[in-house]
Order: C-alpha cells, then sequence, then structure tokens
C-alpha cells in the first residue's frame, strides 16, 4: 500500500471515520466483542496512535510521517496479541464452533486460574507503584461469615476467630509476632479498611495461606485462629486479585481489538482511495490520449482539404489561363459575320464598319438586342395603354353628347 499516492489531505480524510461507520465496519463475530468497542470508543481518549472525540483518527504527528503503512500494519499486528491474552486467561484456546461469542465473553463460565503466575505482574505492571489493596470492613465481614459457615466451625471457633479479627483492629504490636504475615497488614479507624500493601511476596504467602483449607479443622487457639483469619484474608485477596487481573487484560484484549479492527479499516480506506485514484488517472490518460487522436485526425483533415482548395485553385487558374489563350487565339484566327438583325441593331447605335465580329462582341451584341427588344416591348404596352384610355374618352363624350 503506498499512501505516497495520495495529497496530504486525502491521506488525512481517509484516516479519519466516524464512531457510527466504525461501529458499521467492525468485522467480529462476538457481540460481547462489539459491545465492549462500543463502549471503549464512547469517552473520548488519546494514546500514541490513536484520538476518539467526535471522530476517531490516527493522531497528526503520525499522519505527517512517511510511515503510514508501517503504523497501521504494526495496528493490524495487534490481533495476533490478542490471542496472547486469552492464553493468559485461558490455560488453552477452546474452538469456537462457530458460535457468536469469543472465549472471553462465552456466558459459560469462566475456568479458574493460577493467580500466582500472575502476581508479579500485577504488581510491576497493572497496579501503580506504592499502591495498595483496600477491603472494606463490611465487605471483609460479609466473606469472613461466609467463611465460618463454609468450613463448619463450631460457636466456640466462631468465636475465636471474631476475637482474632477484633485484635487485629486493634493493631497492637507484638514482639512474638513480629514475623507473622499479619503485622504486614494494615487497618484503618477513620475509614474502616483494610490496608495490603501490593508487594508480591506479601501476596503470594496470603495465596499459600488459601490453599490450605482441611474441613472440620477447629480453631481453639489463638494461633489457630489468626491462622483462619489469614486464609480468610488469602482467599479474599485471591478474588480480588483475579478480578482484577481479568478486568486489565479484557482492557488489554479490547484495546488490542480495537487497533486492530482500526488498522484495518484505515489500511482498506487508503487501499480503495489508491485505487479510485488511479482509476480516475488512467481515465484521465485514456482521454488525453483520446482527445490527442482527435485532434491529429483533425489537423490531418484540415491540413487535407487545405491542399485540395490549392489544387482546385491550381487547377482553376491553369484551366481559365489555356481557355483565355485558345479563346484569344480563335478570335483572332476567325471572322464570324453579324446576322441582319445584328447588323441593323448595330446601325441603330450608330455602328458604321467591319461586318464581322468577335464572340466576345456578338455576345454583347445579344445582350444589346435583348435590351433593346425589352425597351420596343415597353413602347408598345405603353401605347396599348394610352390609345385603350383615348378609347374609353372618346366613348364617354358620345354618350353625353348623344343625351
Amino acid at each position: 500500500m503506498e499512501s505516497l499516492k495520495l495529497s496530504k489531505s486525502e491521506v488525512k480524510e481517509c484516516l479519519r471515520i466516524s464512531k457510527s461507520e466504525f461501529i458499521e465496519q467492525i468485522n467480529l463475530d462476538c457481540s460481547g466483542c462489539i459491545s465492549a468497542l462500543k463502549d471503549y470508543i464512547t469517552f473520548n481518549r488519546k494514546d500514541k496512535y490513536i484520538n476518539i472525540n467526535s471522530e476517531i483518527s490516527l493522531n497528526d504527528d503520525l499522519i505527517n510521517s512517511q510511515k503510514i503503512s508501517k503504523i497501521l500494519a504494526k495496528l493490524q499486528s495487534y490481533g495476533e496479541q490478542t490471542q496472547s491474552i486469552i492464553s493468559s486467561i485461558f490455560k488453552k484456546s477452546a474452538p469456537l464452533n462457530n458460535k457468536k461469542r469469543c472465549q472471553l465473553h462465552s456466558l459459560k463460565q469462566i475456568p479458574e486460574i493460577n493467580i500466582q503466575e500472575h502476581v508479579h505482574y500485577i504488581c510491576n505492571e497493572i497496579v501503580e507503584e506504592n499502591e495498595n489493596c483496600i477491603i472494606q470492613e463490611k465487605e471483609f465481614d460479609y466473606h469472613l461469615q461466609n467463611y465460618l459457615k463454609t468450613k463448619k466451625f463450631c460457636p466456640s471457633c466462631k468465636e475465636n476467630i471474631q476475637a482474632a479479627f477484633k485484635h487485629f483492629k486493634l493493631q497492637i504490636p507484638q514482639p512474638d509476632c513480629a514475623c507473622s504475615i499479619i503485622c504486614f497488614i494494615k487497618y484503618d479507624h477513620l475509614k474502616n479498611e483494610i490496608i495490603i500493601p501490593y508487594d508480591a511476596i506479601l501476596l503470594n504467602a496470603l495465596l499459600n495461606k488459601a490453599q490450605i483449607q482441611p474441613f472440620y479443622q477447629h480453631a481453639s487457639t489463638k494461633e489457630d485462629a489468626q491462622e483462619e483469619l489469614l486464609i480468610c484474608v488469602g482467599l479474599l485477596i485471591k478474588d480480588k486479585l483475579t478480578y482484577l487481573f481479568r478486568e486489565h487484560q479484557s482492557k488489554q484484549f479490547i484495546k488490542y481489538t480495537f487497533y486492530q479492527q482500526i488498522g484495518d479499516i484505515f489500511s482498506k480506506r487508503l487501499e480503495n482511495c489508491n485505487k479510485l485514484k488511479e482509476g480516475y488517472q488512467s481515465k484521465l490518460e485514456e482521454l488525453e490520449q483520446y482527445l490527442m487522436k482527435e485532434d491529429e485526425q483533425k489537423d490531418k483533415q484540415r491540413k487535407k482539404r487545405q491542399l485540395k482548395r490549392k489544387k482546385r485553385k491550381e487547377q482553376q487558374l491553369s484551366s481559365d489561363g489555356s481557355v483565355r489563350t485558345n479563346y484569344l487565339q480563335e478570335s483572332s484566327r476567325l471572322s464570324i459575320s453579324p446576322s441582319n438583325s445584328e447588323k441593323n441593331l448595330l446601325k441603330s447605335f450608330g455602328w458604321q464598319g467591319s461586318p464581322s465580329v468577335s464572340p466576345q462582341t456578338r455576345k454583347e451584341l445579344e445582350i444589346l438586342q435583348k435590351e433593346h427588344l425589352k425597351e420596343i416591348n415597353n413602347r408598345r404596352k405603353q401605347l396599348r395603354e394610352q390609345t385603350k384610355q383615348c378609347w374609353c374618352e372618346w366613348c364617354h363624350h358620345h354618350k353625353q353628347k348623344s343625351q
């Protein structure tokens, strides 16, 4: 794909699309992915590739560069990274069987993942530095009650565990438990929150506690009650980390899917625009060639007509010269005698001389004769009119006299 064939304004127009057009051109079968993409473009955002506001467009600094094709190819390659995200959430990708939902948005129950494999990734990539995991007291208390019911503790053991939680909220430092995990978990009395730092070692220790779930275990001593409390905290942390990891991976999945889709759409728009421009350019060249041929044919025809006219004039001039020469020679050689009428006509004009005339003079005499006859006829007509008028006057006078 060569975007250099297009002008900068044309490239900029191709790399801009409305949100409604983007939704129409999404090439995905999963309804969950389509819905997530609609939510993704709802909010205005800008990253190193795409700017989303009223429209979706490639960043201006990338449009002005000469590496648009490489950038679009990189956006399209994000589709491969979505598969790695799926494999991180699921141990192996399951066949879709032509279903309309992907593995991430499947309505089936999502299998449990080993969150301990991703603890370092969560602490280093997902959460910010010095960020803490916050658990509301009401939330933990609800979770603790469910845990006690699930483990089926006796009433005395339940009381011991509840007492261990109350003792934890007091945050009383004890020298004999300096190395215990519970010392790194803090409680905020003002906000009634349990604060757990996002530390990979601490979180792994709590998750290890969560794996110990023997049933019908007693918590008769203070140490056992504290251990059960840490197990309950570990289970809650496991759920929170799993949700946090899946939520982050789902956002990344949607982001990469968006990159892949917008890269495909922009590439097709540029390709179609190039094809249209090439077609228009080829048609324009064909039209120019056609007009040039038409002009050449017209020039040839005009030159032919000019040549014919020139030849015709030359022939006419040559024929006129020969005729004139022949005529003069013939008229000088021959002596034509005029007829009696021509003689009388010539005498009426006062002509006296040789009875021979040239053909040209004969033609002039014929013209003069015709004019003379025409004049005679006009005189006769006038005479008849005068005679008729005199006769009418005489008849009228005679009638008056008889009366």
